[in-house]
């Protein structure tokens, strides 16, 4: 009876392989790694071993391919069965580094028409401990096809696989496998992305990008942000306008400083606005230094002589002059202030005492003088219109000038026009020669009676009508004068004196 059975089942067996075999098939669009093939005969073949699955990981860093020691994984191979009938095939997962009894991890029976190719997936639950077990080292992955039965072997395929627990720590740098897979980083290196931070630092202490050798992108490695105290994940950590890498690579900057030279001005101000060095506080070497030009002074802290005077701008500020005001006489004594440091006169005080020279030059609208030897300079006090003037004069003493020698004052100043004077016309020896050009139209106003016509004041002074129109628009600005059109020409009176009435009495002349 017994033997009547196991014909029976043998029959059965020949007849419906399929009821005994667990075939596992997967379409061809699985992924993972590559293999190479092992061909046999009668064109049957077995190739392209993938592994797919939760339980494995690609790292993107080395192209390897780690399967989680715990975790199923499907590993699928194409098949290419020979030219004959439909059959029972063997396909079988082998891992040859493995203690013998375990090497081989799953196989399934397909049956597959004669010459079809197709995908066959098998499902590894759990991999086996191996010599290299979590380790960097490579592993064959083999894959088995051969005939049932008759045991026929067709030929193998096989893939390089890492084999490791996901709570391991392969690279050793306090990051388990597992979560560097879910960052990106390389489940084989400490510092992925070799800025000199390991993965673990850049993660749990500094929030920086393991993936990226400069998070914050300012041109410091964030290894050298934590050198230097910088944030890593701001550019500008002192917030003065540069960038960190900046600060260092260009400028030799604190770029924990927003000030390095403590002058009053940001290191980005300086370099981006200023043109002056961010670690010089007196960029222009001119005694101010460059937050005082700015802030204080609005002098030009790149030039030490902001208004080209002659003085430098520390000078100026020290004599109490204006550093702003071009060939500027602070004192009206008509010297401008740097002539009057050059001949050692006192810029704020109009009656500075007598100096000796050995040279004195002075240069004016009209020409260039020279005393020589042992003059002195003096200034007299001279009223012009309604106001009082310094004049200085040279006095020569007796035999010192030759067989001409005398000790009367000659006017040393005697060819130069004052500042805002007019040169046109100009003459030294006229008492409105230290008028200004507002002076000379005041007396002309004063003179007619509080009032002219525009075009009258042209005539007067020969200066062109469009230099009279600007200097009467820039007085009557200053409340010095007082503007009324007639008709179609221009009144000018001083302030009080505008003629009565509504028309003017000169238009009836």
């Amino acid at each position: 009876m017994t033997a009547r059975i196991v014909a029976v089942l043998l029959v059965c067996s020949l007849c419906a392989p399929a009821a005994f075999a667990a075939p596992v098939v997967a379409s061809s669009g699985a992924t993972g790694a590559s293999a190479d093939t092992t061909l046999a005969a009668q064109n049957a073949s077995v190739s392209n071993v993938t592994l797919s699955g939760a339980g494995v990981y690609e790292n993107p860093h080395d192209d390897g391919t780690y399967v989680w020691r715990g975790e199923a994984t499907d590993v699928t191979a194409t098949v290419q069965t020979e030219n004959t009938s439909t059959q029972n095939y063997e396909v079988c997962v082998d891992l040859p580094s493995a203690a013998e009894g375990e090497r081989e991890l799953v196989c399934t029976n397909p049956r597959i028409a004669g010459n079809t190719t197709q995908d066959v997936t098998l499902t590894v639950s759990s991999w086996p401990n191996t010599p290299t077990n979590e380790s960097a080292a490579e592993q064959p992955l083999v894959v088995r096809f051969a005939k049932s039965f008759n045991g026929g072997d067709i030929g193998t395929a096989s893939t390089t696989i890492h084999v490791v627990t996901k709570e391991g720590n392969l690279d050793g740098d306090d990051l388990s496998n597992a979560r560097e897979a879910e960052l990106g980083t390389d489940i084989t290196r400490k510092d992925t992305d070799g800025d000199g931070l390991w993965d673990d630092e850049e993660v749990r202490s500094y929030d920086t990008d393991p993936l990226s050798k400069d998070s914050d992108g300012d041109g410091l490695p964030d290894a050298q942000e934590v050198t230097r105290n910088t944030d890593p994940n701001d550019p500008d950590t002192d917030g003065d306008g540069l960038t960190d890498g900046a600060e260092v690579n260009d400028h030799d900057t604190n770029p924990n400083a927003a000030d390095s030279d403590d002058d009053g001005l940001l290191d980005g101000e300086e370099v981006n606005e200023y043109a002056t060095s961010p670690t010089n506080p007196d960029s222009d070497d001119d005694g101010l230094w460059d937050g005082a030009e700015v802030e204080t002074y609005e002098t030009d802290p790149s030039s030490p002589d902001t208004d080209g005077d002659g003085l430098n701008d520390g000078r100026e500020v020290e004599l109490g002059t204006n550093p702003l005001r071009a060939n500027a006489d602070a004192d009206g004594d008509l010297l401008s202030d740097g002539t009057e440091v050059a001949i050692g006169s006192d810029p704020n005080d109009p009656l500075s005492p007598a100096l000796p020279a050995l040279f004195l030059v002075v240069a004016g609208a009209a020409g260039t003088w020279m005393y020589v030897t042992g003059a002195q300079v003096s200034l007299e006090t001279r009223t012009y219109f309604d106001r009082d003037v310094a004049v200085p004069a040279v006095t020569v003493p007796e035999g010192t000038d030759g067989d001409d020698a005398t000790t009367e004052p000659r006017d040393a100043m005697a060819s130069a026009a004052p500042a805002g004077a007019s040169t046109d016309g100009f003459d030294a020896q006229s008492p409105e020669a230290f008028l200004t050009d507002e002076d000379r139209i005041r007396r002309l106003l004063d003179d007619a009676g509080g009032y002219l016509r525009q075009q009258a004041i042209v005539n007067e002074t020969g200066w062109s009508k469009s230099k009279v129109s600007r200097l009467l628009s820039k007085m009557e600005g200053d409340e010095q004068v007082t503007k009324i059109n007639v008709g179609r020409e221009n009144i000018i009176s001083l302030p009080g004196e505008e003629p009565p009435g509504t028309k003017s009495p000169l238009e009836d002349d």
